[in-house]
């Protein structure tokens, strides 16, 4: 093999290496940094990557191969599925696009976002209390709120996604499960102040069926008030993404005089993800006097429609094509266009 060649190969033929030394089938030679010697004792060579393989090579098994290592990788072995997983420690993520959102990530946990939650509750509870001072008619007043990164902080699965962690409903449901999961700054205080001063909140949510129960269950046990069938409308199995017919039906009954969310598809089908960021930016503008008085933006940064509308929404692009789309949007705004 040509030094080029190895130098691709060397990521994969590390994880290789520790999976043959776990099962005897390799030795190891002593070298200097960033050289190591191993002998294949079968005289086969197989280049393993995500659990397939791509190439197997015959190798002399009288001698040794010695690979030259371009940088230090953290290896780490799985004993329970018999997997190396060998890893940059430069990166937090094997994967390009869970990479990219390492720092949003980052920003979500953040001081200012932090501030950003306290001050978007603050608000919130202004404005619930002048429309009660305005409700003369004596109606039932009512709060509609997304959940993920609205009211629960989501950073805590997202912690694990970004590190090759499992993107599932049953991880998301394990997550919510567990003792990380939090709500976000102001957000069970607020929902509580609606309902002692007489009001009604409601839970509108694209979670998954399968995590109806735990979501009854963590968030009671976060303190959210009304956290029953009644009042979260989780996404049934066959129903759209839209949240617009199930905040219709609450409208039917109450007066719903605040919506909080962190994703535009959470107040209104307004913002079309397939005609791109400009045709969205242009309708937030046009009902520029809704936020901060009925509509209430969280910030999120790590995923939602704002990156949909990048590719307009098209599933068949790569992540090349994804990344050229970002590229250009950039080079929109450049002052060196």
């Amino acid at each position: 093999m040509n030094q080029r060649r190895m130098a691709r190969l060397l990521p994969l033929t590390l994880i290789l290496l520790f999976a043959l030394c776990m099962t005897g089938a390799v030795s190891l030679g002593e070298g200097k940094a960033n050289i190591c010697t191993i002998t294949v004792g079968d005289g086969v060579l197989s280049v393993l990557k995500n659990g397939k393989q791509l190439e197997t090579y015959t190798i002399d098994g009288q001698n040794p191969v010695i690979l030259h290592i371009a940088g230090d990788y953290e290896v780490s072995w799985d004993q329970a599925t018999n997997t190396a997983f060998a890893k940059d420690p430069l990166r937090i993520s094997s994967a390009v696009d869970r990479e990219q959102k390492v720092d949003a990530a980052l920003w979500q946990l953040s001081a200012e976002a932090r501030a950003c939650f306290w001050q978007s509750f603050n608000t919130a509870t202004l404005r619930f209390d002048q429309a009660l001072q305005a409700n003369t008619a004596g109606e039932t007043l009512a709060v509609i709120a997304d959940i993920d990164d609205t009211l629960v902080d989501g950073v805590m699965y997202t912690a694990d996604v970004l590190q090759d962690g499992e993107w599932t409903n049953a991880a998301f449901g394990a997550s919510l499960a567990s003792e990380a999961c939090l709500p976000l700054p102001g957000a069970v205080e607020f929902m509580n102040y609606v309902v002692d001063k007489g009001g009604v909140v409601f839970y509108v949510t694209n979670r998954d069926p399968s995590l109806r129960e735990v979501t009854y269950s963590s968030m009671r046990k976060m303190g959210f008030p009304m956290a029953d069938e009644k009042h979260v409308f989780i996404r049934e199995t066959g129903m759209a993404s839209s949240k617009e017919s199930r905040r219709a039906n609450i409208e039917k009954d109450y007066k719903v005089v605040l919506v909080l969310g962190d994703n535009l598809e959470d107040f209104a089908d307004l913002f079309p993800v397939k005609q791109g960021n400009d045709v969205r930016r242009n309708a937030v503008d046009d009902i520029r006097d809704e936020w901060g008085r009925r509509f209430i933006m969280f910030p999120n940064a790590v995923y939602g429609d704002w990156e949909k509308a990048i590719y307009r929404y098209d599933k068949t692009k790569t992540p090349a094509q994804r990344m050229a789309d970002k590229l250009s949007i950039f080079d929109q705004y450049k002052y060196t266009r």
